[in-house]
């Protein structure tokens, strides 16, 4: 059996849904003593960018200021 340390090590070189998977495995294995985790929102890419454009010209506005 592996110890922790070395599970840890190789569970960061995985993929980031298999690292999900993982997290959900555990999450559910300790049946009732952890709270449920939410599921993964789905947030378009647009959305993403728009909120990012919006936060980069409040930025440059403050930057004006200065």
């Amino acid at each position: 059996m592996a110890t922790i340390a070395e599970i840890e090590a190789e569970v960061v070189k995985l993929p980031a849904k298999d690292r999900e998977r993982l997290l959900r495995v555990i999450s559910a294995s300790l049946d009732g003593e952890a709270p449920k985790m939410p599921e993964p929102r789905d947030i378009p890419l647009e959305k993403i960018n728009e909120w990012i454009a919006r936060d980069e010209e409040a930025m440059r506005r403050i930057n004006e200021v200065k």
